[in-house]
């Protein structure tokens, strides 16, 4: 239509030009009087010609834009079959959430794709893009509407952190690699902390604003008052049947957060419900402004039954509000000490040799639910460590090759393995075989260390010590603890450090960043030649916290965290599927799969085929609903780029209809103006008679 109009500008030229041919002049003795008055008017003649060309000339330029400018909204000049169409998709987690109207953020996000695809030509090219895809979408581009149809039909909200950079970086290099064509981007997303976290800048990152068009809608303003669980970390994840202990073992410390633009004081009803149906509650009551609260409530597990507990900590019915844990219910605590008995040994026969005292630490009193049995150590078999919670190798220097491998097994299926000196060797080569055997790097001194005063202990205070329990009483107890004898070990980065000798020396390490399990070591042994520890009171609850303690971080590691990439350590040599509590499953040897939502999933470990449990959970912060500020959006992805509003776009280009009304106002002015220059710049249709002569009557 445009171009059209601008065609039919040549019809009022060509009219002119028509009416400016010359005719064979005749010659007659009057014209000379009238070819001097045309000469004296040409000019004045001229520019009225002019004036009423140009008049006519833009009548059918404006008919032309006028009719033409719905299509010129909704395309360009140069058309769309050379540009690409990205739409991202919000499906994160906090789009899931649905408000009192019954409408999700991801329900509306796909409404807003649609209209965008709606709007457009037939002939372009969409590519719809997930914010969080578990697995890599393999999609082509396309412009086919039912294929678009069915994509944004299928997109599901994840329980998965989102990752905008991600993907906009993503989309960065497609555009830089495919820069014959023009891409316009849409960011349709909400803008939630949960799936923005603007204190995280955007890092290289920049479009081409020459071909990229990039547009977003506005953030929300609504506020979500919602209260999630943070973390849920049970005392103890296992409890002892008759053990006398079930208060603590139910104990658990949950931590809450809050969201909204400011929280009123209110209640909050927590419930702990296990597959069985049993439950327990807890109201808490928030101060007015109040975000964030960390409380304790006891778990509903029942010391009557021998199973794994899997429980859900819940504060309402969104995934952010319910954190998955287990709680193990045993009728025993099975512990190996692998130990070599000599018939000779006058220790053993006075009961202060190692292995002694180390079963009395273990066994202060009988009615203990701990089954403590003694194996030398070249005797040790794989079978024996079936249904074991942990090892206490007395002599590992005794301690083969093959049986090293036995034990690195155990450790990396979630065992507690501690290892002491022995007491009858000054050259200790054996923790070369251990570096070895458990993938490690510490540096040791071979020569036994010599403190002929003896020297104090002393306790570390690190965080995420498996001695938590017992930490405050700790100095008190280390005091009067002397060591004479000790095997100079550093871990380096490949451990902590729990306790020390006055001198600087480790006398307690633990190394728990490789596989499920602990690793303990003590550098001095269970010998009074070598220490007064046996016969002082931090004996017995330092061996019971290292046991108990120990088997407490191997269960925590079976609690995982939606997005972790090292879900595998976990299942390496386990068989067959992963299965979740609804019946859904994956294979665990298939490298592309993942776990795809929180709760618990089940399979079969490698050793024993036993059944292990692991409660998944999302991240905290990808269920954050607080809202953000248009101004901070606009900050966190300025450097990226020129973004504009998706909503104040559309209704600057819904007002094309009040240009097209200018144009016809316009048009209209002109058809006046051009009726008015024509009449008046016309000669008139009569003339009057001109008389000759001295009588005018005639």
């Amino acid at each position: 239509m445009a171009a059209l109009g601008a065609a039919c500008i040549s019809i009022p030229i060509i009219i002119h030009l028509l009416s400016r041919r010359q005719r064979p002049p005749i010659e007659w003795a009057a014209m000379q009087f009238i070819i001097e008055a045309w000469r004296n008017q040409r000019r004045r003649l001229r520019l009225q010609n002019l004036l009423l060309l140009l008049v006519r000339c833009l009548i059918p330029l404006l008919l032309g834009f006028a009719l033409a400018q719905p299509i010129l909204n909704s395309s360009t000049l140069l058309g769309t079959s050379n540009t690409i169409n990205h739409i991202i998709i919000d499906n994160s987690l906090v789009s899931g959430y649905t408000d009192e109207s019954g409408t999700s953020p991801l329900e509306s996000n796909i409404g807003s794709a649609k209209e965008i695809i709606q709007a457009s030509d037939d002939d372009d090219v969409f590519n719809i893009i997930p914010l969080v895809a578990v697995e890599t979408p393999n999609q082509n581009p396309t412009g086919d509407r039912e294929t678009l149809w069915n994509r944004l039909d299928r997109i599901e909200s994840m329980q998965h952190p989102a990752d905008v950079e991600r993907v906009l970086r993503d989309i960065s290099s497609e555009t830089t690699l495919d820069s014959d064509r023009g891409h316009n981007i849409y960011l349709l997303t909400e803008f939630r902390r949960g799936t923005v976290r603007i204190d995280n800048s955007i890092q290289d990152i920049e479009f081409n604003p020459a071909r990229t068009t990039l547009r977003h809608t506005s953030p929300t303003s609504i506020p979500i008052d919602i209260v999630r669980v943070i973390d849920a970390e049970p005392v103890r994840r296992i409890t002892l049947r008759g053990g006398g202990i079930e208060s603590l073992v139910s104990q658990c410390v949950v931590r809450l957060e809050r969201d909204g633009s400011r929280p009123p004081s209110s209640t909050t009803t927590i419930r702990a419900i296990n597959q069985s149906g049993g439950e327990t509650e807890r109201i808490v009551t928030w101060d007015d402004g109040q975000r964030e609260m960390v409380v304790d409530m006891v778990l509903p597990v029942s010391p009557d039954e021998l199973t794994i507990s899997p429980i859900v900590i819940s504060t309402g019915p969104f995934p952010s509000q319910n954190f998955h844990t287990t709680v193990e219910v045993e009728e025993s605590l099975r512990v190996i000490i692998l130990d070599r008995d000599q018939v000779d040994d006058e220790n053993r026969s006075s009961g202060s040799d190692p292995g002694t005292w180390m079963e009395r630490a273990l066994l202060p009193t009988r009615d203990i639910p701990i089954d403590v049995r003694r194996i030398d150590p070249v005797s040790l078999s794989l079978t024996d460590l079936l249904d074991t919670d942990a090892i206490f190798l007395l002599r590992p220097d005794l301690v083969e090759n093959k049986t090293w491998s036995d034990i690195s097994l155990f450790l990396e299926e979630g065992g507690t393995v501690m290892i002491t000196p022995p007491r009858n060797r000054e050259v200790h080569d054996w923790i070369g075989s251990m570096n070895e055997a458990f993938d490690l790097q510490w540096t040791y001194q071979s020569d036994t260390v010599l403190h002929e005063e003896g020297v104090k202990m002393n306790y570390v205070d690190t965080t995420d010590s498996i001695l938590d329990v017992i930490a405050p009483e700790l100095p008190s107890l280390t005091e009067p603890v002397r060591v004479t004898k000790i095997v100079d070990v550093d871990p380096g980065l490949q451990g902590t450090i729990l306790i020390e000798d006055e001198t600087g020396r480790p006398v307690l390490v633990s190394e728990s960043s490789r596989g499920m399990g602990v690793l303990l070591v003590l550098t001095t042994a269970m010998d009074l030649d070598w220490t007064s520890l046996p016969a002082k009171p931090l004996m017995v609850p330092l061996v019971q916290e290292c046991l108990r303690g120990g088997i407490q971080r191997g269960l925590a590691r079976r609690t995982l965290t939606l997005g972790d990439d090292d879900w595998r350590d976990q299942t390496d040599r386990s068989n067959g599927d992963l299965t979740h509590s609804d019946g859904s499953f994956i294979a665990i040897d298939d490298p592309e799969s993942t776990i795809d939502k929180s709760g618990f999933w089940s399979h079969r470990t490698g050793v024993g085929n036993d059944t292990r449990v692991i409660a998944v959970n999302t991240d905290p912060q990808s269920g954050d609903m607080d809202i953000q500020s248009a101004e901070s959006i606009e900050q966190w992805l300025g450097g990226t780029g020129e973004w504009t509003i998706l909503e104040e776009e559309e209704e600057e280009e819904s007002g094309g209809n009040e240009l097209i009304w200018f144009l016809l106002v316009m048009l209209a002015f002109l058809l006046v103006i051009e009726s008015v220059l024509g009449r008046l710049f016309s000669p008139p249709d009569e003339m009057e008679p001109i008389r000759i002569g001295p009588n005018q009557n005639q």
